[in-house]
Parts: structure tokens; sequence; C-alpha cells
């Protein structure tokens, strides 16, 4: 039957005025709803009905206005419906919300009794079943996981994919076009039941492209092994909340061919490839504050407000000179801000925005590189460091897209400058 799965609201007329035609003289009863469920993952809640289905089709119209439906959490936080679906064949009404709403990654995490649905006609409000006891009753009948590291889907959210990837082309300014790639992976398993003591696992995070540079650098070669931990702390009647991490022991590192001009045997300048290594081990830690009020804008940002990078240098392309030892010491200060912004097209995400300034304070001189300083050599100094990001991902399928991104000024350990990179690519989103 074509009316059994409405989503438009004009077909949905024309559906219920077919199906109403011939019992258009009796009087419909008032639907009465019987359960609901939500699905964290796909920001959705289902509420299903016991009133026979010529009555369920009678009030298709009132049934699939999302302005009839809300969704309290508590007595403090109400969350408008983005989208109402209506199935007449199984006596279902799927309600989407803004997936900034709700900030738990499981049923368990929401309190017991505080999640409820109002249909506002009626006054009839239903309770989702939450807490540790509904989470239970989801795992029992969800098979266990024998390899969680190697068990991923699609995902829609950038803010928390676990594998976030991306390659294409990029110029910068000074350096010729090339070919670039990044990649942001971690495999973090809870620590404790829902989470209570946060969650721990390894990470890699990564930014590299060719190398063609002989004077301008369009390169921000950065990578980073580590052992991290994260714990969010949502303050309690809200979805803002304060989110922790750091990094137990963590590994900062370049690699850059380059090549130099020596003479050979016979006296000849030929040019000869060697090495240049940077590379530091690194302890760090971070605390943010995490703001998801819903606005006019549909944005959420984060702010790093307290957080320090401390280790010390394993090799460097270059040294103090009053300094014989190997042990050249890494202290910095790091604050960060990012800000979100998801459109979403039929309770699909269609755009994401993100945006991110990083700001790192060394107290001890760490290399540098830029192409109008020092003839474009490293030197060591403790400048401040700066790192600005703006890129949108524009979605092809669930968890791929097209990401278009700029990017300006230098990561660790090398701190390479670079100067307005723009690259356009094909990018991947997974989630455990």
């Amino acid at each position: 039957m074509p009316c059994l799965s409405l989503r438009s609201r004009s077909f949905l007329v024309a559906c219920a005025a077919l199906t109403l035609l011939p019992v258009g003289l009796f009087a419909a009863d008032a639907v009465v709803f019987s359960t609901a469920s939500i699905e964290l993952d796909r920001q959705r809640v289902t509420v299903a009905s016991t009133s026979k289905p010529e009555d369920f089709v009678a009030a298709a119209l009132t049934l699939s206005d999302r302005n009839n439906w809300k969704i309290h959490l508590g007595i403090s936080t109400t969350i408008d419906a983005s989208e109402v679906l209506i199935n007449a064949q199984f006596l279902t009404v799927t309600i989407g919300y803004d997936s900034r709403s709700l900030r738990f990654k499981s049923v368990a995490d929401i309190p017991s009794d505080q999640l409820k649905v109002t249909y506002s006609p009626t006054l009839q409000t239903l309770t989702i079943p939450t807490g540790q006891a509904a989470a239970d009753a989801a795992a029992a009948a969800t098979p266990k996981k024998t390899n969680q590291c190697w068990k991923f889907s699609l995902a829609d959210d950038k803010k928390l994919a676990d594998i976030d990837t991306s390659a294409g082309w990029q110029a910068g300014v000074g350096a010729k076009p090339q070919y670039f790639w990044s990649a942001k992976a971690s495999c973090p398993f809870d620590l404790g039941e829902g989470e209570k003591y946060g969650r721990l696992g390894p990470s890699f995070t990564a930014q590299a492209a060719t190398q063609d540079k002989p004077q301008g650098n369009a390169d921000p070669n950065s990578m980073k092994a580590g052992l991290t931990w994260t714990y969010d702390k949502t303050i309690q009647h809200s979805r803002d909340g304060f989110l922790y991490s750091a990094d137990l022991i963590s590994y900062e590192f370049e690699r850059t061919a380059k090549k130099e001009a020596v003479l050979d045997a016979s006296g000849k300048p030929i040019l000869q490839n060697y090495i240049e290594k940077d590379s530091n081990l690194i302890w760090d830690a971070m605390a943010r504050y995490s703001f998801n009020k819903k606005n006019r804008l549909g944005v959420s940002w984060d702010l790093g407000f307290a957080g320090f990078e401390a280790g010390r240098s394993l090799t460097r392309t270059i040294r103090k000179a009053s300094q014989a030892s190997d042990n050249q010491p890494i202290a910095r200060l790091k604050f960060d801000f990012d800000i979100y912004r998801v459109v979403y097209s039929h309770k699909e995400t269609a755009l994401t925005l993100h945006g991110q300034q990083v700001l790192r304070l060394p107290f001890e001189q760490e290399p540098f590189q830029d192409a109008g300083v020092n003839n474009g050599n490293k030197f060591l100094t403790n400048k401040p460091r700066h790192w600005s990001l703006i890129e949108t991902n524009w979605m092809l399928a669930k968890g791929a897209g097209i990401s278009l991104t700029y990017k300006r000024g230098s990561l660790p350990p090398g701190f390479e400058f670079v100067d307005h990179q723009l690259t356009l690519g094909f990018s991947v989103q997974l989630k455990r």
C-alpha cells in the first residue's frame, strides 16, 4: 500500500483522504499509545499505538505535525521534534530530534524515568525506558563483540567519529599543488560500567603531504601516536558538560625527505638524499567545556581552557649551541577552541562545518620554520605557535563525503609554518 509509510505531508493528506473516503460518515476514536523507545545512534524516538488502523489513519494529519510532539528530559529540558514519520502498517510514529539535544552515548547514561515523550492533542505522556535496566535488556538481545576494535560502522557525526580519514589535492601560498592525506583513529574501551571512569585506548592522528617546496611550504607534516584517556562529565539537567582528556604517553614525530649538494669522488657536485627527523616523547592533558544548548545558529562549541604538553625531544634536526646533552625538554601551555554546525536534510546529515583555533605557548625553545623568516631555514625559538582550521564536509552518503579545508599555522614537532593552505578531498568517517 502506498500509504503504509508516510513521509510527505502533501502525500499524507491525499492518502488519508482516500483511506477515509469509505468510512467518512463514521467518527474516529482518539489514538491511544502504548510504548515508546529511543535509538540514540539514529536520533529518533518511536511510539507504538494500540488503536485500530482506521482510527490511526484518520488522525494521520495530526500525528504527522511535529509541533504536536515534545520530548522531555527531566523537568527543565524540552526538545522539539525535527521530523515526524508515521507508519500505518505497524501503527508507529517516529519522532526525529536534533543530534545535539541529547548528549548521551548510551541509554544507560540517561537517568531512569526522566526521559518522556508527549503528544499534545490528547496530553498522552509516555516514559521512555532508560538507565541501566534498559541498557541490560538491549545488551541481552545484542550478540557479543569478540574484537570491538574491528567493529566499525559509517558515522554521520564528525565530532564523535572514532576514525576520520581524508585524502586529496592541496595548494598553498608559495608552493606547488600537492597530494595530501590526514587521519584520526582511536579504539577506546570503557573503564567501568557505563564509562564510570572514562575511556582508554590507543589513538593516532596525522597530517602529511608530498614534498615539493623549494622555498614555500604547503606541508604541515605532523603525526602523533599515544595511549589516550577521555572522560565526559555532563552537567545535571543540561546538555552542557566538561570534557577531560590526557595522553598517558604519546610520541610526536616527523620525517622529511630532503636533498643536499655534495661533491663526489671526482669533485663534481651531486644531489644526495637525506632524512630530516624531529620527534618528541610527550605527556599531555586538557580540560574543555562543551556548550551544546540549542540556539538560533544551531552551533555547539568546545573550549579548551586548561591544557599542557610536556616531555623531551628524542631527535632534532637542529640543537642549541650551548647544550651538549641530547636531552632537550618540552613544556607548552595549550588552549583550543572548536565550533561545530550540522545541517540536516530529511533527518540525514547533509553538511558539517567545523572550525578550530589552537594556541601553544612553549616555555622551551623548539624548532620553527617559516619560508619568509631566516631564509626559510629552521631555527629554535619559544615564540607562540598558532593553528587555524576551517573544514566543511558535504555528505554523499552516510559516513562519506567531499571535504574542503582551510589551514594556517604550524603543528608539532617540526612546526613548519603553513601560510593559507587549501585542500580538497574525499573523507570517510567511522564509529565503533
